[in-house]
């Protein structure tokens, strides 16, 4: 599992709930990934380095909901975005406060935040269910019968 938590969220809690979830063996690791504000699109910092790493996550990301039929987008926001230092104008990704990204077998297998025909599922949500051992593996079909 990957958390990965924009710069200035208060996290703590968040944090000791995932590393609970790995010390009972509900889950078998959490690898905690710290993200800019705001990712340039456009620019070539947001090409190299973690901003192209948190933008290959999102994709990933959308491609999970793109099967299930659910939706990561109202959670990003997309600003244009003057850099004071060479006055170039981008295009920047504003990811959520906190995203969490689950994997079998390297495959992405579910996501959170996401929005489905019944609301919404928040990264909160989803660790009350591992806690509560009544998640489940998105798919298609758990994602239509949910929404």
């Amino acid at each position: 599992m990957e958390l990965i938590i924009r710069s200035g969220t208060p996290s703590r809690g968040t944090i000791a709930r995932t590393r609970q979830l790995t010390a009972t063996n509900v889950i078998d690791r959490v690898e905690v990934t710290p993200c800019a504000e705001e990712i340039g699109l456009s620019s070539t910092a947001g090409r190299a380095g973690s901003g192209q790493g948190i933008l290959e996550r999102f994709a990933s990301g959308k491609r999970w909901a793109a099967r299930t039929g659910v939706l990561l987008e109202p959670f990003f926001d997309t600003r244009e975005i003057m850099s004071p230092v060479t006055g170039e104008v981008y295009a920047a990704l504003i990811p959520p406060d906190r995203l969490m990204i689950e994997r079998s077998d390297g495959e992405v297998c579910y996501v959170t935040p996401h929005r489905h025909d019944l609301g919404t599922k928040t990264v909160n949500d989803r660790l009350t269910e591992l806690e509560r051992g009544t998640a489940e593996i998105e798919s298609r079909d758990t994602a239509l019968a949910e929404g």
